[in-house]
């Protein structure tokens, strides 16, 4: 139940980011348009230097490319061809510009997040132990 929450929050951060830019996105549907998918990679990398989380971009992505394939499912269903195109394109588009603009520079954020965590907390451990008295001494 907590994922669901989790996902749903994410999602309506994104989707409320992108109001915020467009006035013509009304729901998530709407979103999932070639139209605006450079939109939605643009938020999606907003997001997650605003939450300084380099995971966020990456967990959106996934999110979204579920929405998209989703949309593309429920319009075969339907029957729905434009819809189904529409969706197919976004899908395309957003692999592309999703993996070059946002998933590479998070996860280059991410990997060097652990080095220099790496990195201070050796140098902490190194300045407590100068500073520590031991028994014998």
């Amino acid at each position: 139940m907590d994922n669901i929450r989790a996902k749903i929050r994410h999602i309506a951060r994104l989707l409320k980011g992108m109001k915020r830019r467009e006035t013509q996105i009304k729901d998530l549907e709407s979103a999932i348009t070639p139209k605006f998918c450079f939109l939605v990679v643009e938020t999606i990398k907003y997001l997650s230097v605003e939450r300084d989380s380099p995971k966020l971009a990456t967990t959106l992505g996934h999110y979204l490319k579920q929405l998209s394939v989703l949309k593309k499912s429920l319009a075969l269903i339907a029957g729905v061809e434009d819809i189904h195109k529409q969706a197919f394109d976004f899908d395309t588009l957003f692999d592309a510009h999703l993996n070059s603009h946002v998933s590479a520079v998070a996860n280059r954020r991410l990997k060097l997040r652990t080095l220099n965590k790496d990195r201070y907390q050796d140098t902490s451990n190194q300045r407590s132990c100068g500073t520590q008295r031991f028994p014998w001494g």
